[in-house]
């Protein structure tokens, strides 16, 4: 239930080019479900700004430090791609004219927004249980309760009850889990923003800082199986952790050839080692590298069955 409670505090502001008379708008304040996505707020957002918008504003995108926000993504998993635990409100500018076709796939409405959300629950399922069957065969009851309780953003009950015939984890057996990772990765040229760190205090909040995600060519997405059992040293089966997870998946033989990070792991590093060259995040929570991935899969997945997964790397955080 924490997971369909947990919110990121938003704060929307009409871009300067849209705003047709004076004075300008306040900003939009909201608590946004992590589990919802971008468009599903814009209703809200053109009602609060309906007053001056130009004629045929109606084509609603986000943008965060001049980037253009993917919207497929959930979130919480954006707030965890771009600024990782800064301080909130997350500050969004919302345009309604000029959509960014080159940059974001079309998002005409909400129906759209549905359809990806569909999409991604049965390639999850397909990656976990080798078919996508049991998504495709929920009925049209169960499809919209399952909709409507993501739309309105905290109706467990509902989503319980409309995915009752999916199939259920096994806990504490070796079992294939869906993983989607986001690496950030960054180079010399990208910029340097301060972040404010409510958990530090005194000097060091001045000198903390975190290089910004100008492009989404410095996010590479990977969605993949993987076990959550390996084998340790001595050939005996045990739980896999988050950090062999990610660690797998930046392993040369098994990384995808789009993935190009700046961490090239070493598959035999200790993942003492690996926590001094990464930050990982899942649902807004850095997470230790020794966490179970099974446990992680049980308790933290998103509605559409993935476990999201963000990584940074630490060189860029200066402590």
């Amino acid at each position: 239930s924490l997971i369909w409670d947990g919110a990121v505090a938003l704060k929307l502001t009409l871009a300067l080019n849209e705003i047709t008379t004076l004075p300008a708008p306040e900003p939009l304040y909201l608590m946004a479900s992590r589990i919802s996505y971008l468009p599903l707020l814009a209703k809200q957002a053109h009602e609060h700004f309906q007053e001056v918008l130009p004629p045929g504003a109606n084509t609603p995108w986000f943008e965060h430090n001049r980037l253009p926000i993917k919207w497929g993504i959930p979130i919480g998993v954006l707030y965890d791609i771009l600024v990782a635990g800064d301080s909130l409100p997350w500050a969004l500018t919302i345009h309604f004219t000029s959509y960014p076709e080159h940059i974001l796939i079309p998002c005409a409405d909400n129906v759209a927004v549905r359809a990806h959300f569909f999409n991604s629950m049965k390639e999850a399922m397909y990656i976990s249980q080798g078919s996508a069957s049991s998504v495709m065969q929920l009925s049209a009851a169960d499809q919209a309760l399952l909709w409507e309780s993501l739309h309105t953003c905290g109706d467990l009950e509902a989503y319980t009850k409309a995915i009752r015939s999916l199939p259920k984890p096994q806990p504490n057996k070796d079992r294939r889990v869906a993983l989607r990772i986001y690496f950030v990765h960054f180079d010399t040229t990208s910029e340097v923003e301060p972040i404010e760190d409510h958990h530090r205090t005194g000097h060091d909040i001045a000198h903390r800082t975190r290089r910004r995600v100008d492009s989404w060519e410095q996010v590479v997405c990977t969605s993949r199986p993987m076990s959550t059992a390996c084998l340790d040293e001595n050939g005996e089966t045990k739980g896999m952790t988050l950090g062999e997870a990610v660690r797998r998946v930046l392993e040369p033989r098994d990384r995808d050839a789009s993935v190009e990070y700046s961490v090239t792991a070493d598959a035999n590093r200790p993942l003492e080692d690996l926590a001094e060259l990464m930050e990982v995040w899942v649902q807004g929570v850095q997470m230790p590298l020794d966490a179970p991935l099974g446990w992680l899969c049980d308790e933290l997945h998103h509605p559409d069955r993935f476990l999201y997964i963000c990584v940074h790397h630490k060189s860029i955080v200066k402590q």
